[in-house]
């Protein structure tokens, strides 16, 4: 497992967070032979989705909140969630593929928990440093 950073990446692009993870994923599969071209559509919607959602929600509220903590909290909360939902999206997509694959779908959340918690700490970090030092890098640039 591996630090998904598209809550952050949300925040920070907005929309053209489906693009950058396509290309993550291309140049993933083409360069390392890791995921593959065929699943290339729905490995993007899974990883890019939830962090979109997660910082349409949550991203007024962090780059509104003055008080510290509270924007940490919210940051977390964002990188955790976009984790949560790319990891029920895998799982749905495996359950819907194939009835051999519900034994993995099944557990596959919680294997996601320990980069849940990664990613709070991690997201609520790198916002906290960028709102002390380049707040203008938290606002989608269609923003």
């Amino acid at each position: 497992m591996h630090l998904l950073l598209t809550g952050l990446t949300g925040l920070m692009l907005g929309a053209a967070v489906f693009p950058a993870v396509l290309v993550m994923l291309l140049l993933q599969a083409l360069l390392f032979g890791f995921g593959g071209l065929t699943t290339l559509g729905v490995n993007t919607v899974n990883i890019a989705l939830p962090g979109f959602l997660a910082a349409m929600l949550l991203g007024p509220a962090i780059r509104a909140s003055r008080n510290t903590a509270k924007r940490g909290a919210l940051a977390a909360l964002l990188g955790a969630l976009s984790v949560a939902g790319t990891g029920g999206l895998v799982a749905l997509s495996l359950a819907l593929s194939s009835s051999s694959y519900m034994p993995v779908a099944r557990i596959l959340i919680a294997t996601y928990l320990p980069l849940m918690i990664g990613e709070a700490f991690v997201t609520a970090a790198v916002v906290s440093f960028l709102a002390r030092v380049q707040p203008d890098a938290l606002r989608p640039a269609s923003a």
